[in-house]
């Protein structure tokens, strides 16, 4: 993962910063833009940890859905020529946003030390999210690395897709600011109550323990052993696709 992420960044001017610098962009220009419009009901944490608590794990989902999509058209040679378990392709699409993931949350740690906002007690319970949202993004790589090899449309399409989930996530905004009805159509999204538990854990300084967590975490389970069935069931149609 780490060998990947530097090769990916090997000729560039700012290396491995460039795993950092669009999401503290992309923090800089919401944080300008809603920080006033949400000041009251983020509470006592500044917008901008609001923001980058559900920014860091967003921008890992859409990396790793994205490289999940041409993991394996992007490998024709091994998917057809060797045969090796072809759910490493996805795994490894993963595995390769991972070291982003770990730069975003350290850059969060160090702005909570800095801002007063930093609850050690609580993150004992991370691992919990953090594993439920690999769960949810493993299922969801089989299914889009599957289905792109038959609908190349799905790899053009994500873009658009993660831009719009963007905004059908509580990531820049508080579920608070909606309406009931507003609230429970956003809780139908998966990633809401994972994003919502890594701030209930990095910036709340408490359990995730939610009905919608839980129903998440359930529904995460049932997804991937689903999606490996539908794997295993459509993987022999690869080679001759391909």
């Amino acid at each position: 993962m780490i060998r990947e992420t530097l090769v990916r960044y090997r000729v560039t001017w700012f290396g491995i910063l460039w795993s950092l610098l669009p999401t503290l962009a992309l923090l800089s220009a919401l944080s300008l833009v809603f920080t006033d419009a949400y000041r009251a009901a983020t509470g006592e944490a500044p917008y901008y940890l609001f923001t980058l608590a559900g920014l860091v794990p967003w921008t890992f989902t859409t990396g790793a859905i994205s490289r999940a999509s041409t993991s394996l058209v992007g490998n024709v040679e091994l998917v057809t020529r060797v045969y090796i378990p072809r759910e490493i392709f996805p795994i490894a699409a993963m595995g390769s946003r991972v070291v982003d993931f770990v730069l975003g949350l350290s850059v969060y740690f160090l702005l909570a030390l800095f801002a007063g906002h930093f609850h050690a007690a609580s993150l004992v319970y991370l691992p919990v999210v953090v594993l439920v949202h690999f769960v949810l993004l493993f299922g969801v790589s089989l299914l889009v690395a599957a289905f792109t090899i038959p609908i190349r449309d799905i790899s053009f399409a994500m873009n658009y897709l993660t831009l719009i989930g963007l905004f059908l996530t509580p990531v820049c905004f508080p579920l608070q600011s909606l309406s009931p009805r507003k609230r429970m159509l956003l809780h139908l999204n998966p990633m809401t109550p994972i994003i919502e538990g890594y701030r209930d854990v990095l910036l709340r300084g408490s359990a995730p323990w939610s009905f919608s967590f839980f129903g998440v975490t359930l529904a995460s389970i049932v997804l991937t052993l689903l999606a490996y069935q539908v794997f295993r069931r459509v993987e022999a149609r690869f080679v001759e696709i391909l």
